[in-house]
């Protein structure tokens, strides 16, 4: 019961997947960076852009560790991915 079960999964899906994981990273530096702009002050952008890389790395990292691999509730996915992100979102892009 506690194992990992892999589904076959068509390609076409697997890849959109895989297009649309950066996707809210971009938009929101994106945004970061128009708005840093309109206040000439590119430091919130640089912010984000390397809490975005060191986060993705992290996420790399566990996965690569298998961190993710334990089947547990709430998944250990949400709590070791999700509240990082939200941290940014809610401290320091909400103090801004």
């Amino acid at each position: 019961m506690n194992e990992l079960t892999h589904y076959p999964t068509p390609l076409w899906i697997s890849i959109a997947f895989l297009i649309s994981i950066p996707l809210p990273f971009v938009l929101i530096s994106r945004f970061v960076y128009l708005e840093s702009k309109k206040i000439q002050n590119r430091s919130p952008f640089i912010v984000v852009v390397t809490f975005f890389t060191l986060y993705l790395i992290y996420i790399g990292l566990a996965s690569f560790n298998g961190w993710f691999n334990h089947i547990s509730l709430p998944p250990r996915v949400l709590l070791l991915t999700t509240f990082p992100f939200a941290f940014l979102l809610f401290m320091v892009v909400g103090k801004s």
